[in-house]
């Protein structure tokens, strides 16, 4: 039996740095959209989307 797997459709970059955490679509040009948000709050978001907060 085969399993049926979703096509990949895009890729986010994710770029740390000491206080923030810089997120990007890398199918749009490098100068696209993008959100930076404070260090402390992505590894919040990291906990609540493993399900440990």
């Amino acid at each position: 039996m085969a399993e049926a797997t979703a096509p990949v459709t895009g890729v986010s970059q994710i770029a740390t740095c000491p206080h923030t955490v810089h997120v990007r679509d890398s199918k749009l040009s490098p100068r696209g959209p993008h959100v930076s948000v404070p260090a402390h709050v992505w590894a919040a978001f990291l906990s609540y989307a493993a399900g440990e907060a």
